[in-house]
This record gives structure tokens, sequence and C-alpha cells, in this order.
């Protein structure tokens, strides 16, 4: 297996689980409550900290009735290096998910050292090779993605001469039941790609990622959030950081 190196941390087998708080869009715009997550993150003993960059046209048409919600969440360039800078003042790594040239340009002005695409994404072939040219690692999430989906993706970015990359496995459903996340997937994509696996979790609770990585998951990746009761839509499927404190102590 190809283990994965980010900012010295290894990934993969016989190593730590590398732990990312998805902090999402759960700043609701206010790079205060952005700073506040990446604190609370580091405290809880997340490797790193990810949240989403984007411009609201590069992936919903301006008819759509969640444009302005988008819109609205939203943080310009300056903002999210001041957040980035943070993040390594608190000794926590920072990445985000970025869904097209405009978000990835303001990525690798923050001087983030890996990249993480979104299941969404996974076909978004141009996205995947202009990340694939900048020679960092990547994390893809593969929920509802075939496997013929995912042998493409990492094409694209292998083509570019890419070999850094990890797949985690995902199920696009917000919550997900217990009986749905069907982790014997970790095995199958460890067997097929020989990268590392983890397992990006929509549960409710705790319990779920400390299974996943009993059955060999190298990464976990979970919602996070300071206060489930903020307005903001993944504020409820989140964990706040007591929970998620017990989560990676599990």
């Amino acid at each position: 297996m190809n283990n994965l190196n980010i900012n010295g941390q290894k990934i993969g087998e016989e190593e730590p689980t590398f732990i990312i708080a998805e902090a999402g869009i759960n700043h609701d715009g206010d790079i205060n409550l952005a700073k506040k997550l990446v604190q609370k993150a580091s405290d809880s003993g997340a490797d790193a900290v990810k949240f989403q960059i984007f411009k609201a046209k590069e992936f919903c048409s301006v008819k759509s009735e969640y444009f302005n919600l988008f819109k609205d969440l939203e943080l310009d360039e300056a903002e999210w290096i001041e957040i980035a800078d943070f993040a390594k003042e608190k000794n926590i790594l920072f990445t985000a998910s970025v869904f097209g040239d405009e978000s990835h340009e303001i990525l690798d002005k923050t001087g983030s050292t890996f990249y993480k695409t979104a299941s969404g994404d996974i076909t978004y072939k141009g996205l995947l090779q202009s990340l694939g040219k900048k020679g960092k690692p990547i994390i893809l999430s593969t929920g509802m993605a075939t496997i013929g989906e995912i042998e493409e993706a990492l094409q694209y970015i292998h083509q570019n001469g890419n070999s850094k990359v990890a797949l985690l496995h995902c199920v696009s459903n917000y919550p997900t039941d217990y009986k749905e996340t069907n982790l014997n997937v970790i095995k199958s994509l460890k067997k097929l790609f020989q990268i590392p696996v983890g397992f990006s979790d929509h549960t409710n609770g705790t319990i779920i990622p400390a299974i996943a990585v009993a059955l060999g998951a190298n990464i976990i990746e979970k919602h996070f959030t300071i206060d489930k009761s903020l307005p903001g839509p993944d504020h409820n499927l989140s964990l706040e950081p007591k929970e998620f404190k017990e989560m990676v102590n599990n």
C-alpha cells in the first residue's frame, strides 16, 4: 500500500488515524465563528480542520432557491488567509473542499498542504486534473460513486504525475442510519486501489467512526460545530467539541 504523507504526518497502515474536523459551512459567514471552530477543533484533538471554500456561482444557479443561502456563506480571500494563519498558530492543519478554479486559487493562497474534494465532484475531471497538477496530497470522498467512477477519478489525478491520493468511503445521506454505513467497503477499496482509505461519517453520535477504524479506516472525517442549536443547515448533524473529543479518544 502507498502510504500518504501530509505535512510530515504519515497516513496509512500501522499509522495513527488522521482525524479531520469538518467545519464545512458551520462558520455561518462569520470569520470570528470560523476562528472559534479552528480553536475548538484543535482543542478536541483533530489533526486538521476543513472548511468549504466556494463562490456560489461555481456550483449553484442564480435561479436556484439555494443560491442566496450559499451566497451569504461566502468568505473572501483575505478572510480565508486569516483563518488559515490562525490555524497555523493553533497547530492544526487547515484545508477546504473547493468547487472550481476560483475557490481552488483561494485555497492555494492560504498555504494549505493538501486538498479535499467533495463526493459530488468525483466526476469533475477538470477540477481533479487541476488539483493533480499541484502535486499536493488529495483526499477524495466517494459518496454515490461507482467503482468505475472512483477509478477514473484516480486516473485523472495520476495522469498529472500525482500518486499522493487517499479515498474516503462516504454515504451521502444526512444523517446516515447505522445500517446504511456499509463499512466493509473500506476493506474493498483498500484491496482494489492499494492506497489509504478512510470514512467520512454522517451518522449521529461517535460510535461508528471507532468501528470504521477497527475495520481499517486510516482517516476519519466528521462534521464539527460549536453549537448544534445554531441556525445553519449543518449544525444539527455535527458533533460539538466535547463529543468530538470523545470520538477522538475512542
